[in-house]
């Protein structure tokens, strides 16, 4: 009887701690950062994009967006002013990151470009995109970029590319708005409107997934981009909130044709009550590098995993 008694009390035990453990893992359905990181399986099955919240000094601001793909291939779009571009490089280094497949450059401003300088003396680079379009206190750039033998490829709407299962679509700039160059300076404020207004519209497909990069497109371009696409080829689950969230690029009817679920602005500006809140019109939960930290989003081709350092709504926009 005694053995028989401990026998079911052991059985019991055991079935308590089975089911616990699948309590445990139908409750934990968010993952976190270390979780994805770490798991090669997950790696390699899962579109992964890091937006950056470059800690805020003087010489830190920008953006930054790291990309790796299902295949293990990468990829950065932009690198911030060079105080950005050293911390980041930091960062991607102690994490075993030494190459990049791919390096995007929205548009030449020295908020997306000027890390350049830091991340090439650590970090070898396989491929570099841009417009094209640029000033002449950013061909340094361009300069260096050839003089490592890097390739280096314009790309204009109508061009595509796939990393694996990933196709990577060119949405904007037009080839005929890239097809001079500015002749004035890169602080001109006329300059500087049309160099944000030709930066890169990228769109990310993957499988039933969809990622919009938005770079810094003012409304103007919004519009143009609007005339030029149905809303069905704007869509996209999750999107950049163009040029860091300032009001001239707050577009109603933008946001309502990219219907997104989930949007990251990046940047120490706070984007106001007004932006915030149309982007909430479409059911959509925005973050912003400032309030959450970084921010990290997984495609699985089907369904969308976000998280950030700080998941808080900021009482601003409550």
């Amino acid at each position: 009887m005694k053995k028989t008694a401990w026998c079911f009390m052991i059985l019991a035990l055991l079935c308590c701690i089975i089911i616990s453990g699948c309590d445990r893992n139908a409750l934990n359905t968010s993952p976190s950062s270390e979780d994805l990181t770490d798991n090669d399986s997950t790696r390699k099955t899962n579109l992964l994009v890091h937006f950056y919240d470059v800690p805020e000094t003087e010489d830190k601001w920008g953006d930054c967006t790291y990309i790796e793909f299902p295949n293990g291939e990468n990829m950065l779009i932009d690198i911030g002013v060079k105080g950005a571009g050293e911390w980041i490089t930091k960062d991607l280094v102690s994490q075993g990151i030494t190459h990049i497949d791919y390096l995007v450059f929205s548009h030449f401003h020295a908020d997306h470009v000027n890390g350049y300088s830091a991340l090439i003396k650590e970090i070898s680079v396989g491929q570099v995109y841009s417009t094209g379009y640029i000033t002449k206190q950013f061909q340094w750039v361009l300069d260096d970029i050839k003089d490592r033998n890097i390739p280096h490829t314009v790309l204009t709407a109508g061009d595509s590319f796939t990393v694996g299962d990933v196709v990577v679509d060119v949405l904007w700039p037009t080839r005929d708005l890239v097809s001079e160059m500015p002749t004035l300076d890169a602080n001109d404020n006329n300059c500087i409107i049309d160099t944000n207004n030709r930066s890169f519209l990228l769109r990310f497909s993957y499988i039933k997934n969809r990622l919009l990069m938005t770079s810094d497109l003012f409304i103007e371009a919004q519009n143009d981009i609007l005339e030029m696409y149905d809303a069905d080829e704007l869509k996209a689950d999750v999107m950049k909130v163009p040029h860091h969230g300032y009001d001239n690029a707050i577009n109603r009817k933008f946001i309502e044709a990219v219907t997104p679920k989930y949007a990251v602005m990046m940047g120490n500006h706070v984007m106001t009550r007004v932006g915030y809140n149309r982007y909430a019109s479409v059911g959509c939960k925005t973050f912003a590098t400032w309030m959450n930290g970084d921010v990290w989003v997984s495609f699985d081709g089907e369904n969308i995993e976000v998280w950030a350092d700080n998941e808080e709504i900021h009482k601003y926009y409550q």
